[in-house]
């Protein structure tokens, strides 16, 4: 985890005063995720508790996991859909962001 500020944070995020804390993941293999968190500016909206996932806004990041079995979740099947997978549920982040875990 490190934290990045400055111009280029600010042209990389097109975000004036943008200071992010970035948190990497990786994998053995495959590609890895960034995820950031804005400390400044700290005037963003929040998410709608409304927002379901036909909404425009709603946005789900997948991660493929070993269990789901500690999320305090419910997993649904979804070994029947086209997208892989054996089982999911649909958890949010503290700012509200949907990620999707997926067992395989």
């Amino acid at each position: 985890m490190n934290e990045n500020y400055g111009l280029e944070q600010e042209h990389l995020n097109h975000v004036f005063g943008a200071r992010v804390r970035i948190t990497s993941l990786q994998a053995a293999k495959g590609p890895g995720i960034e995820l950031l968190e804005y400390l400044t500016p700290g005037d963003g909206r929040p998410i709608a508790n409304e927002t379901v996932p036909s909404d425009v806004v709603h946005w789900e990041t997948t991660l493929l996991v070993q269990s789901t079995e500690d999320v305090g979740r419910s997993p649904v099947d979804i070994a029947k859909l086209p997208l892989g997978g054996h089982r999911a549920c649909l958890v949010h982040d503290p700012d509200g962001h949907a990620v999707q875990l997926t067992e395989p």
